[in-house]
């Protein structure tokens, strides 16, 4: 049994879900259940298998592959499965979810379409953003949880971002070229 504690991706977790809780109102609480989530699971997921599949492809048009996996590579969709299973509130799931099938329904071809018309759907989704329309919330929360789970995953952290635990050069400071003692 792994013990609790704070550890590297719990901490990434709670800076993203900070850093998209400052920008997003609809995000308040998952901090907490991220945090209060003792175990992950993806088994018996919330998403059907056109949901996953619609998700997977928005996912990957917003990470894309490059030098680097993008986020089917760092399987951001079982992350969202998982967060939608485990962490969103019953509303912020319905909400999510009422979105999801909205969008699937208004856009039926999506899935089939080539790839230049998926870029171009996700695209008006990008610019509607901060529209008040029915898919800006949905497609709000989707992007901010592929971002939280592409840079929380091993790929996002460690090879798409530097990571360097100390920065800067360690510079030995002598006590006696400052003079007299500090008191703080």
């Amino acid at each position: 049994m792994k013990p609790k504690g704070l550890d590297r991706r719990r901490l990434l977790i709670g800076l993203s879900a900070l850093a998209g809780g400052a920008l997003l109102p609809s995000s308040e609480g998952i901090l907490s259940r991220a945090l209060a989530a003792d175990e992950v699971t993806t088994e018996g997921g919330t998403l059907s298998g056109g949901q996953k599949t619609c998700i997977s492809i928005i996912a990957d048009i917003i990470i894309p592959e490059t030098d680097t996996a993008g986020a089917l590579g760092a399987d951001v969709p079982a992350f969202i499965d998982m967060a939608l299973t485990s962490w969103l509130s019953a509303e912020e799931r319905m909400s999510f979810l009422s979105g999801l099938d909205a969008f699937i329904g208004m856009n039926a071809g999506f899935i089939g379409s080539n790839a230049e018309a998926q870029k171009s759907t996700v695209q008006s989704l990008d610019e509607a953003l901060w529209d008040a329309d029915h898919f800006s919330g949905f497609y709000r929360k989707l992007k901010e949880m592929t971002l939280i789970g592409y840079y929380t995953s091993e790929v996002g952290a460690s090879v798409e971002l530097a990571y360097d635990p100390v920065p800067g050069p360690y510079h030995e400071f002598k006590l006696s070229a400052s003079g007299r003692s500090w008191s703080t």
